[in-house]
């Protein structure tokens, strides 16, 4: 289950300063559970707050990956009316979702139906993936002999 996120305009302030301050890493793409890399991160002046920007930097990540290219700062948008994983999105309907998506972008209508679908997208290979771990971790299969 996802947590409740603080996505005030303070903790975004906060999520953007440490983006600013790492701008040459693509989050996207960044392993957050990777602790190594997480250290390898500039955290000047974040350090003792690090456990409170992670979260808010989860949910950018989640956000973002389902972002258009070149529309990503809509992820903010997002995030600041609590909409922070493909999951929430894919969960409404494309109705609900749209009415929702044109106030928060009214001029991009096109954007919003690929932030949709790229949704609904995660939300399936999300599915497959846990439908593969649930049917390989089965009892038969581990008794099972291939050659």
């Amino acid at each position: 289950m996802i947590q409740d996120i603080d996505f005030s305009d303070e903790n975004i302030l906060r999520l953007k300063e440490f983006l600013s301050l790492n701008s040459g890493t693509n989050f996207k793409l960044f392993n957050l559970h990777d602790q190594v890399a997480l250290a390898n991160l500039d955290w000047s002046g974040f350090d003792e707050i690090k456990d409170q920007v992670l979260p808010l930097l989860f949910g950018y990540q989640r956000i973002l990956r389902i972002m258009p290219k070149e529309r990503e700062h809509y992820a903010f948008i997002f995030l600041k009316q609590g909409i922070h994983s493909a999951l929430q999105i894919a969960g409404m309907t494309m109705k609900q979702y749209m009415t929702i998506a044109m106030e928060l972008i009214p001029e991009d209508q096109k954007s919003a139906e690929e932030i949709y679908n790229g949704a609904i997208d995660k939300r399936s290979t999300v599915l497959v993936q846990y439908m593969d771990i649930l049917q390989n971790s089965e009892p038969h299969i581990s008794a099972a002999r291939f050659n």
